[in-house]
């Protein structure tokens, strides 16, 4: 079942969002250390989005069975306003946490807004399902209803989204998605935008 996100269903979920990122290529990217060493910075990096976003009212879904969160889709809708000051300054701590974490953080954005559409769009910053629920169908599922808001929306041309997984191209383009650019985030990293 997906149901918008509440406050009170954020630590479920960055736990489960954390274990879906541990071996992620982007949370290598930004956090680097083994899964197990970045497992906290990306549970916590999980919990401050989710929340900003819960706070500005923005797209949050959950896949949920039996209580359980399987799955989760945010991002931005077209109006994308400032945070609230608790979650900026929440933010502003965390990117203290690692050296170079902040020209990380600006450099993937660099690359996402280099690509993204001109016109006003919803952006899917982030798509997570647990490992042991995968294969399921619960993320299309989730894209499918994070796009359904979008399509709702008058005043938005579409959903964009990014990924550095390369098998998630094919998977997203199956699921509607076009290409809009690529690029290195580092030696090792690549990003896909769609």
């Amino acid at each position: 079942m997906i149901e918008r996100a509440r406050a009170q269903d954020v630590p479920a979920a960055a736990d489960m969002l954390a274990e879906a990122f541990s071996t992620d290529q982007i949370a290598a990217y930004f956090f680097g250390g083994t899964p197990a060493e970045r497992r906290p910075l990306v549970r916590e990096f999980f919990d401050i989005l989710m929340s900003a976003r819960l706070a500005l009212d923005a797209p949050v879904f959950l896949a949920k069975r039996d209580g359980h969160i399987e799955g989760a889709v945010m991002g931005n809708d077209t109006t994308r306003p400032d945070w609230l000051p608790e979650q900026a300054a929440r933010w502003s701590r965390f990117e203290t946490k690692q050296e170079g974490l902040v020209e990380r953080f600006n450099w993937q954005e660099e690359v996402v807004n280099r690509f993204k559409p001109s016109r006003p769009h919803y952006y899917i910053g982030v798509l997570g399902v647990h490992p042991s629920c995968q294969g399921k169908g619960i993320g299309a599922a989730l894209i499918n209803r994070f796009c359904a808001t979008s399509d709702a929306d008058k005043a938005s041309s579409g959903t964009y989204i990014e990924t550095a997984n390369p098998l998630n191209t094919n998977y997203y383009q199956r699921l509607g998605f076009e290409p809009a650019g690529e690029a290195d985030l580092d030696a090792t990293t690549r990003l896909w935008t769609l």
